[in-house]
């Protein structure tokens, strides 16, 4: 997809009326990079992205507003990778240029802003990550109003931070207001609103409201399926949740299987090395070690620790984590 509209892209800044052409053709691009990105197609987006901005910088300039909207696009593209050093030093090299060019309560520095604040939570520091969401919160709904997308992405994320500090009834609560605000502003059906869903869902699971999370997760899945497609990656998210809620739920055959099914799809669609083929490996490592099968579990989590090591590094926490999984299960493995 992303090689065709690269191509046109680059070929309009020398047809007459360029500037016109390429801002409309842009539009698509933008969009079809974005749509990669959601799909979990996170290479193509990549270089979607960067034909996207090599084509802007062209015949808008360095910092036009286009073109800094598409190196944000890149560098959030290239964080979900996951290349978290290298997102990060492209943000922060991002900020004062968007800052100069835009304005400090331009929708897009607030969208850098957010962007930046995001990698503080992924490197753990989540009270800090939630106290500076928080701010840009109360900035983002003065300048952009309480139903813009940047301010309702920065409030989701904001409520992700909170989880992560256990603080669940505070994170539920403004999960389940950004939801109804995303439903009402994009549709139900929109790939954001359906991403709230989920990590709402996440949320009850988290609780222990097991019944009530398998009832949502399945629900779901189906408009998932219909709205975004099977082999999308948050539809396959959903798919996680939902097998590990059967096995939390205790059942655990079905809990394995599903797991099973979504690793599959997961590597034939993305690749071993994607992060939610990893995570859909970790997961049934996990669910097989509960069950007792302790060879093959000890397989998918050498499998995925191999992997994380190539891709963070050994000293990254999820690395550790796969290490710290796969040392356990060679003593079980030795008492058996």
């Amino acid at each position: 997809m992303h090689q065709p509209l690269a191509c046109l892209l680059l070929l309009s800044t020398f047809a007459p009326g360029a500037a016109h052409a390429a801002a409309d053709l842009g539009t698509k691009a933008y969009d079809a990079a974005t749509a990669l990105q959601q799909a979990g197609q996170y290479t193509e987006a990549e270089k979607a992205a960067q034909a996207l901005v090599a084509a802007r910088t062209q015949t808008f300039g360095a910092e036009n507003k286009e073109t800094l909207r598409a190196r944000l696009l890149l560098a959030e593209t290239v964080f979900l990778l996951p290349k978290e050093a290298e997102a990060e030093s492209q943000l922060r090299k991002l900020l004062p240029v968007v800052t100069k060019a835009l304005g400090a309560e331009d929708r897009e520095t607030l969208r850098c802003k957010s962007d930046l604040i995001s990698i503080i939570g992924a490197q753990g520091k989540h009270a800090e990550a939630a106290e500076q969401y928080r701010r840009l919160i109360l900035v983002a709904t003065r300048v952009l109003g309480a139903e813009d997308t940047i301010t309702l992405k920065t409030r989701r994320r904001l409520a992700g931070a909170w989880w992560d500090q256990q603080k669940v009834e505070e994170a539920e609560a403004e999960y389940r207001q950004v939801l109804a605000l995303y439903a009402r502003v994009l549709g139900p059906e929109h790939y954001d609103t359906l991403r709230c869903q989920s990590d709402l869902t996440a949320i009850l699971e988290d609780e222990g409201k097991y019944d009530e999370a398998e009832k949502q997760c399945q629900s779901l899945i189906a408009i998932e399926n219909r709205a975004l497609g099977a082999a999308n990656a948050q539809t396959l998210r959903t798919r996680m949740l939902l097998a590990r809620t059967w096995f939390d739920l205790g059942k655990h055959e079905e809990g394995e299987q599903e797991f099973r099914q979504v690793l599959a799809i997961c590597e034939r669609t993305f690749g071993t090395e994607h992060p939610d083929s990893l995570t859909a490996c970790y997961n049934l490592a996990v669910c097989l070690e509960t069950q007792g099968k302790i060879p093959e579990a000890l397989t998918y989590a050498r499998r995925t620790l191999a992997a994380r090591v190539k891709i963070y590094g050994k000293d990254h926490r999820k690395s550790k984590s796969a290490q710290l999984m796969v040392n356990d299960l060679i003593k079980k493995n030795a008492t058996a």
